[in-house]
């Protein structure tokens, strides 16, 4: 005798996984400019501001962004010291299928600029190397990176692991100054191809 199995038993992990895969390559496939990274970041950080400061509620902060482009080490940051995010709020938040993205915001009652709401699992998989923190009511609720995210979305042997966030010391000074607000940086492989030019 034997314990009832599913014959799909061997197949079922696999199937999770090559699903997952697919998902984010056709995430990553619906971007098509060479400055979505850009957009994406600034798009999240002006809603997280619109988010905290755009009722009626007096804050002690005024809203601010923060941008660096470093082309030595080809990362990109974008900080903001909007509403930021709770821990568990943060640890979904490059999943495929999750989203922070109503169609209304909750205080502004208006359209948010993202809609797709899958702009941060793109960030994750556009690249290799990402990291984030995030804070509110002055503390510091996540602070992670994920590397090798695009590799693994481009094996098409499947014999690259899963990535998987693990927990860093990034913790920029944008976010020391602020009580709460989000922080993303993300290398960008072809930045310096790009050159990004603030100077009109």
């Amino acid at each position: 005798m034997f314990e009832p199995f599913s014959p799909f038993a061997p197949l079922t992990e696999l199937l999770v996984a090559h699903t997952i895969r697919t998902n984010v390559r056709g995430i990553l496939d619906s971007y098509h400019s060479d400055f979505d990274f850009l957009i994406e970041l600034c798009q999240n950080a002006v809603d997280a501001l619109e988010e905290r400061f755009g009722g009626d509620e007096p804050q002690s902060e005024q809203p601010r962004v923060e941008i660096l482009i470093n082309y030595q080490t080809q990362r990109v940051r974008v900080s903001d010291n909007g509403i930021g995010m709770d821990g568990g709020l943060a640890r979904n938040i490059l999943s495929p299928s999750f989203t922070t993205k109503p169609y209304y915001g909750s205080r502004t009652k208006r359209s948010l600029r993202g809609h797709k709401g899958v702009g941060l699992t793109f960030l994750a998989f556009s690249g290799d190397s990402f990291r984030f923190a995030t804070k509110q009511d002055g503390v510091t609720t996540l602070s992670a990176e994920m590397n090798g995210g695009r590799s693994w979305v481009q094996d098409q042997g499947d014999g690259l692991p899963e990535p998987t966030v693990q927990p860093t010391d990034f913790h920029p000074e944008f976010l020391e100054a602020s009580s709460s607000g989000s922080s993303f940086e993300l290398r960008v492989d072809n930045l310096n191809r790009m050159q990004i030019n603030w100077a009109g």
